[in-house]
């Protein structure tokens, strides 16, 4: 029992020897790959502005060292080469690199020895500030233009500090103050302003209008204000329309803006801004009806609904006829009140149909006046135009004829007997 023990712990002590030579082994293995594999070493990268600004063109100094030990390596014919690139989607996407190669190819660089390489690149001028990744690829080839080693890539971030050209639209104003549906040669002054460090030129601005809304003039709102310097301002004013019967909201209105920085490199940005369209009643003429026989009254009924967002008080109509029309009205208007949203309402006219008429539909031309909803702020009157059809179906009969004839034809019955009498 003894001696099984005693074998056991030699057996396992065995065993641990093995595995620490087996570690060495590998650590030896690891540190004579790490000595012979190319290495560059990044000493320092800097840039000309050192404040970096978007629209600025700079200067990328790289210093670097090779620390390759490799003896193996030290073949003369062989040349570094070195690629500037971004490396991330912000620096892809926001700077333009003039020269990824640097002042040329490195050449021969002996171990332990320095070099100083400068990459040039633009950054574009609505680059947003914030940190920017970037790279170097060191590839070294034989006199022959074979690869060696591999290629090896060295990473480093610089900062960009301030904004360049940064157009901004503020202090949005429209006359009437209070914009509703239907209303026409709406004002908007609103600014245009460049919060940015660089200056701009060559601006040009459209309005580009959801289907709610209409360019009152021609020019469809295209402006151009030419430069617009780093802190300036400039008032800028358009003219729409609104659709008559558009949904009481809030409507985003883009703004397209085209510039160029300093250097000509074109821009275009998409900027926005709010526009309330405010309630307003809007009152229609969903149904009529009237008939009558000429020579006599006839009653024409209108129904009406408001089919706006608000409550129009004082609704009123009004009958309009042209003068060749053969009718007349004791009372051309009819008093319909306040209507609320979705509510209808009625206005009865009494007609005087003349006897000449013609037996036909006769067209009336229809206008209607109601007041905004005072609760609401909204004083201003609208005005609706709208029309109804009236038939004349027959003529009526004309009983005074009756009367007069009977009349003439007892007169004559009496004259008569009062010659047969005699």
């Amino acid at each position: 029992m003894h001696e099984k023990l005693l074998k056991k712990y030699e057996d396992k002590k065995m065993n641990k020897k093995i595995l620490l030579i087996t570690l060495f082994a590998i650590a030896i293995l690891l540190a004579s790959t790490q000595t012979v594999s190319a290495s560059i070493k990044l000493e320092g990268v800097s840039s000309d502005p050192a404040i970096i600004a978007a629209g600025d063109e700079v200067d990328i100094i790289v210093n670097f060292r090779n620390v390759d030990y490799n003896t193996d390596t030290a073949n003369e014919q062989e040349t570094l080469q070195v690629k500037f690139f971004g490396a991330d989607l912000a620096a892809q996407q926001y700077i333009t690199i003039f020269d990824e190669d640097g002042e040329g190819r490195v050449g021969h660089l002996f171990v332990g020895e320095n070099w100083r390489s400068i990459f040039r690149m633009k950054v574009h001028a609505n680059a947003p500030p914030g940190t920017y990744e970037f790279g170097l690829d060191f590839t070294k080839t034989n006199e022959f233009g074979e690869l060696i080693d591999g290629k090896e890539t060295k990473y480093f971030s610089l900062e960009i500090k301030k904004e360049g050209v940064n157009l901004i639209i503020s202090n949005i104003q429209t006359l009437p103050a209070e914009v509703r549906s239907g209303d026409e040669y709406v004002k908007i002054d609103l600014y245009l302003e460049n919060v940015g460090e660089k200056d701009s030129k060559s601006v040009g601005i459209s309005l580009l209008l959801p289907e709610e809304f209409k360019h009152t003039y021609s020019n469809a709102n295209t402006l151009r204000i030419g430069r617009l310097n780093a802190g300036e301002q400039k008032a800028l004013s358009f003219y729409i329309d609104i659709v008559d019967g558009v949904d009481a909201k809030v409507y985003d209105i883009p703004i397209k803006i085209k510039y160029l920085d300093l250097d000509n490199n074109e821009y275009s940005a998409l900027k926005e801004f709010k526009l309330l369209i405010k309630e307003k009643p809007q009152i229609q003429v969903i149904n009529y009806s009237g008939s009558g026989l000429a020579g006599k009254k006839g009653i024409l009924e209108v129904s009406l609904q408001n089919v706006g967002s608000e409550t129009a008080e004082a609704v009123d109509v009004r009958l309009i006829k042209q003068s060749s029309q053969p009718f007349a009205f004791d009372v051309r208007s009819a008093y319909v009140g306040q209507l609320e949203p979705g509510e209808t309402g009625l206005a009865i006219f009494n007609i005087d149909i003349s006897r000449n008429a013609e037996f036909k539909e006769h067209d009336f031309k229809l206008f209607i006046r109601a007041k905004g909803d005072s609760d609401n702020g909204n004083n201003n009157i609208y005005t609706y135009s709208d029309r109804a059809k009236f038939s004349v179906d027959g003529k009526a009969p004309n009983y005074f004829l009756y009367i007069g004839l009977g009349i003439l034809g007892l007169i004559i019955l009496i004259v008569l007997i009062r010659i047969f009498s005699r």
